[in-house]
């Protein structure tokens, strides 16, 4: 069962895991109150760096710019992913993350995109989940309907 029940009164359990490439992934067990942000649990179980606001550049609100070491450049970047319980895959939420609060029991992946691997600068690899690497492959789920 990948969800299950936070220990203490009032708390969910978040599973964070973190894609630094290369084959190498973190996987933290925590828990925490409900409406707890994204950027805030990602505090708890890694030394990050982030900009709180970038709205000059089109970015409102914080920019994760570092994980434990890996910087964002000209050709690396952070982003994460959400699944809650009852989803059936991966989503990329469409906010800054301290914007994205969790409600229930959750996961959260974040992923150093590297752009080199996408092929012409473009994010043609960002259709594969955060946990995407040369020897496993976990897609984001795509709605084709047209609205």
């Amino acid at each position: 069962m990948i969800f299950k029940r936070g220990k203490k009164e009032g708390e969910i359990k978040v599973t964070v895991l973190i894609n630094y490439g290369n084959g190498r992934i973190k996987k933290t067990d925590i828990s925490v109150h409900p409406a707890t942000s994204i950027l805030e649990i990602l505090q708890m179980v890694s030394d990050i760096q982030y900009t709180a606001d970038e709205s000059a550049t089109g970015h409102m609100g914080a920019m994760v710019t570092c994980i434990d070491g890996f910087k964002n450049d000209l050709s690396h970047f952070w982003l994460f992913f959400l699944r809650e319980k009852d989803d059936c895959g991966w989503r990329m939420p469409v906010k800054m993350p301290d914007e994205v609060s969790i409600s229930e029991t959750s996961i959260v992946a974040w992923r150093y995109h590297c752009m080199e691997e996408s092929g012409s600068g473009r994010s043609g690899n960002l259709i594969f989940g955060p946990l995407y690497t040369k020897d496993c492959i976990s897609r984001v789920k795509k709605c084709n309907r047209q609205f």
